[in-house]
């Protein structure tokens, strides 16, 4: 099981932009990430019995530079593609409150969201579709280099439906983020950041973990998925 983020997203300084601010922090995008994935291998560190399955953190960078890090991990595992069960791209993530859901980017794919459904049913949640599609993020992101290699992958993408002023309120969380902050020295740190949010998914992402670490079950695609038949030739050498 892989919690993966992406490292160096953010431009690092750019003399050349306009005003005192050169610096793109990268705080939602990907620090969000990075801390969330840092906190489940703390997690999983701490436990008083290691789990049955290995769980490996891997983070990658040159994701905006052609997903040149988690490519050549795909080309070159530490361990055999039809030895790891399943992986979890954990990406930026939006300061926001509690949601009565969690988008799954790209969703439909695999089996993986019926673990995750399970979960989510402990926090009263369910999944919700990735509301847009049309934008092909599923295959932008660092997880799909270990997807065409047949590895089920899932990229679940916060709460859209808060409790506090229902999908308005997290559409209106999203469009601000993307007109003020994504890819801009914007993106920093605001100690008045709602983290309720984050802090529930990262439970939430720590459990899916855990059970599937503790399982003995090979998710797989679901069938007519691309990547399915991918999967299964490597399997069969196994």
């Amino acid at each position: 099981m892989f919690c993966i983020p992406r490292i160096g997203t953010h431009l690092g300084i750019m003399p050349e932009l306009p005003g005192p601010d050169k610096i793109y922090n990268g705080a939602i995008d990907n620090g969000m990430g990075v801390s969330m994935v840092l906190e489940i291998g703390e997690a999983f560190a701490k436990q008083p019995q290691p789990p049955a399955r290995s769980a490996a953190i891997i983070c990658w960078t040159l994701e905006e530079q052609g997903l040149l890090g988690s490519e050549y991990f795909a080309q070159h595992p530490l361990w055999p593609l039809s030895h790891i069960v399943a992986g979890v791209n954990i990406d930026g993530e939006l300061p926001e409150g509690l949601a009565h859901d969690m988008v799954v980017v790209g969703n439909g794919a695999s089996e993986l969201e019926d673990i995750l459904a399970r979960v989510l049913k402990q926090q009263n949640r369910v999944i919700r579709p990735d509301p847009e599609p049309e934008k092909g993020f599923f295959y932008r992101s660092d997880h799909i280099s270990l997807a065409k290699v047949g590895i089920p992958m899932l990229d679940p993408g916060g709460g859209w439906d808060l409790l506090i002023g229902g999908a308005a309120a997290g559409r209106a969380v999203e469009d601000d983020y993307v007109a003020h902050r994504y890819h801009q020295p914007s993106d920093e740190f605001d100690p008045k950041w709602d983290m309720s949010g984050p802090l529930a998914d990262t439970k939430v992402l720590y459990a899916f973990g855990q059970e599937l670490a503790n399982s003995e079950g090979w998710p797989s695609w679901y069938r007519g998925n691309e990547f399915r038949s991918i999967r299964d030739a490597s399997l069969a050498r196994k």
